[in-house]
Formats: structure tokens, C-alpha cells, sequence
């Protein structure tokens, strides 16, 4: 097995940069980096050249920082060009498959001072809205009965912003998928961030304040069926491990819309990311794809006419 041109030809993938899906443990509670592995992803821009950051601020502000709506650092995200706001990470827990998300939020404090819902939206078709959340409500009124949420949207909004955001949970309105928790366990977590669990970003007090990485995870089947039960997508929508989307972020103090803080801002269009997959990877440009499929085959060629050759026929040494 040792010798299988498949497994020299990954190697020559992995020494040319190029993204293929790994298994990792996913861990919440763990490092961005693990071993040299990277287990929470950066999530790029929209023009994919830098991380996807906050940069929606308030009286002329545009750095993002401090630009929550409700006076509540805990719920402000923050980012810089070398830390990144939202991160995404795809293994296992348990040896099942999950999906997680982790924000960068500008204060970290105790948990039963949290009452927020932090959300990731997604859109699925690329034209700018989102067509599902997933996040983890932080306000039942047991703090430590964190529940981890799909929701779907209601279609009376265009979800376009956060002045348009429609979310179907609240008020009496069940949502696709929940998962309670305990905010400290195999699902999620919320730490301080540190040296020694931000591995790439480096920023562990933006503005001042010890900064917090809240993270959680889902189960991957269940993100999937999600998928095919939302309005928008439905069940006729193929969705895989290789399928691509793009993300964005939110926080609130209701269930139902964002409030507090957005990528963009507060009174503007969402700040979609650069397309990704489930794994996190980047996805290169069809053009490359090609390029590298071209470059690559008479390499893999070689490899495989010398894995299958007779010992008598190979070349001696």
C-alpha cells in the first residue's frame, strides 16, 4: 500500500497546495491548528485574497470593532487581516461526521453572561441572500442549556441584510434541527482566546479586551437533511461534501433576525465569504483545476506504469 501511486500522487497534491479533504477530529475546544493540522479554517473574503472580517462600524467607524447595536461587547465579532472573524471546520466527533463553526467575539466573560443567538447564514445558489441559519442560542434562561439550531427562513424578508432578515425560530415557530448543550462540551464551547489556541490569527485582545472564540458543531447528516426540508432549497437540492456555498455572520438578541452585530454592518448588504466547501477549503478556479489536471498527468502516468511494471522491466538504479 505504501507504494500506491494514488498515495504518492496525494503527496505531489499536498506539496503543490492543492486543497483535497482530509479527516480530522473536531474538536471545539481545540487549537485552530493541531499538530501541524488545521482543524478551524479562516473563512476567506468574497474576492477570496484575505480572511472574511467585520469591518461594519458605527459613526464612521469601519473597522468593525465595538460596532454592536446593543452596548454588549460579548456579542461584538471582530476580526483583523491576520485574525480571522469566522472560522469553519469539518471531521468527526465520535467518528460521526459534524460540521462547526467558530466566531471571534471582542469580550470574553462568564457564560451566564451571554444572552445572545450568534448565527451563520448561508446561501446555497449564490445570489446573495441567505437561505438558511445555523447557529447556537445562548438565551434560554438556564444558561447552561445552550441549544445548537437550524433554522429555516420564513420568505416574507429578503434576506438580503439584516433589516431584511427573516428567520423561522421564536415565537412559538419551531425550527429545522436543535441540539441542546451544555456550553462546554463534544458540541460547544466558548473560550478566551490565547496564544495557544489561535495559532494563526495572533489577535487575542483586538480592542483591548480579551477576546472569546465561541464555537459549536452539528452533525453533518443532520446540516444535510436540513438542507432538503428548507423553503428555498428543498429536497430536489444535491448537496454534498464537494458542494459550495457561501457564509456570513450575525448576532442577536432575538431568535428571529439579526440585531446586534453583522459582517458588513448593521445597515447594509451581507458580507458573503469566497466560496467554500464543507471540508473548508478554498475551491481554485476551474482554470487551475484544469492547468494542475494537465500538468499532473504524465506525472501520475509515470507513477502508475512504475507501480504495475514487471520488476525484471524497471529501470536498475
Amino acid at each position: 500500500m505504501r507504494n500506491s501511486p494514488y498515495l504518492k500522487l496525494a503527496g505531489l497534491l499536498t506539496v503543490l497546495g492543492i486543497p483535497h479533504l482530509q479527516a480530522v477530529v473536531l474538536d471545539v475546544g481545540s487549537a485552530d491548528v493541531v499538530n501541524g493540522v488545521t482543524v478551524w479554517r479562516g473563512v476567506q473574503n468574497a474576492a477570496g485574497t484575505a480572511y472574511l472580517i467585520d469591518q461594519g462600524g458605527r459613526n464612521g467607524d469601519t473597522t468593525g470593532i465595538l460596532d454592536q447595536q446593543t452596548g454588549q461587547n460579548v456579542s461584538d465579532m471582530v476580526g483583523t487581516a491576520t485574525a480571522p472573524t469566522l472560522y469553519i471546520g469539518y471531521g468527526t466527533i465520535g467518528g460521526v461526521d459534524h460540521i462547526g463553526f467558530r466566531m471571534r467575539l471582542n469580550e470574553f466573560s462568564t457564560v451566564g453572561a451571554i444572552k445572545q443567538v450568534s448565527y451563520v447564514g448561508f446561501d446555497f445558489d449564490n445570489n446573495g441572500a441567505a437561505d438558511m441559519f445555523v447557529g447556537v442560542n445562548l438565551k434560554p434562561q438556564q444558561s447552561t442549556n445552550w441549544v445548537v439550531v437550524i433554522a429555516d427562513t420564513d420568505n416574507s424578508g429578503a434576506n438580503t441584510s439584516p433589516s431584511t432578515t427573516t428567520i423561522a425560530y421564536g415565537q412559538q415557530v419551531n425550527p429545522l434541527y436543535t441540539l441542546s448543550t451544555n456550553g462546554n462540551d463534544s458540541y460547544t464551547n466558548y473560550q478566551q482566546v490565547t496564544a495557544a489556541n489561535d495559532i494563526v490569527g495572533g489577535g487575542t485582545m483586538i480592542s483591548g479586551n480579551a477576546d472569546a472564540f465561541l464555537t459549536f458543531a452539528l452533525p453533518y447528516s443532520a446540516f444535510v437533511a436540513a438542507i432538503q426540508s428548507a423553503t428555498v432549497m428543498g429536497p430536489s437540492f444535491n448537496f454534498n461534501a464537494d458542494t459550495t456555498y457561501r457564509i456570513t455572520a450575525g448576532t442577536s438578541q432575538q431568535e428571529n433576525n439579526i440585531n446586534q452585530d453583522a459582517m458588513a454592518g448593521m445597515s447594509v448588504a451581507f458580507n458573503f465569504s469566497a466560496p467554500v466547501s464543507s471540508s473548508g477549503n478554498p475551491i481554485p478556479e476551474s482554470s487551475t483545476v484544469l492547468l494542475t489536471g494537465v500538468m499532473l498527468a504524465p506525472a501520475f502516468a509515470l507513477l502508475s506504469r512504475r507501480r504495475w511494471m514487471r520488476p525484471s522491466a524497471r529501470p536498475q538504479a
